[in-house]
């Protein structure tokens, strides 16, 4: 009697298997998946404006990126800026009532609606249409 091959699935063990009852490839001895180098994540829970997500949420959905891509982008540009100097606090520093921080930051957001749909209306060609 001839032996059955060890890596042949069978109706009984189909998660050895592909739907062709080819062994798949993690059954096979000395098979490997090539490493995908996996991007450190961190979670971080920040109280934002109000009217950041909703721009964040616009201009990620038109690149077809995630909002938190976008962010780690932004974030790392800003950083980068604020490193070299290109970014002065002061102008957005208050007194803080806490006893946990020295100042709280006031920043207006009010034209920048405005200015993330005119940027989106330029990526996208649409100059004469409106929102």
């Amino acid at each position: 009697m001839k032996r059955p091959d060890a890596y042949t699935a069978s109706v009984t063990d189909p998660v050895g298997a592909t739907p062709r009852g080819r062994p798949s490839p993690r059954r096979l001895p000395g098979h490997r998946r090539p490493q995908q180098r996996q991007v450190q994540r961190s979670s971080i829970t920040l109280e934002l404006n109000a009217d950041l997500p909703p721009l964040l949420r616009q201009i990620a959905e038109a690149y077809g990126i995630s909002p938190a891509g976008l962010a780690d982008v932004l974030l790392e540009h800003a950083l980068r800026a604020f490193c070299d100097d290109q970014i002065d606090l002061t102008p957005y520093l208050l007194p803080s009532r806490s006893p946990r921080y020295l100042w709280t930051v006031d920043v207006h957001t009010d034209d920048l609606q405005a200015a993330v749909t005119d940027y989106l209306r330029r990526q996208t060609g649409n100059e004469g249409d409106q929102p």
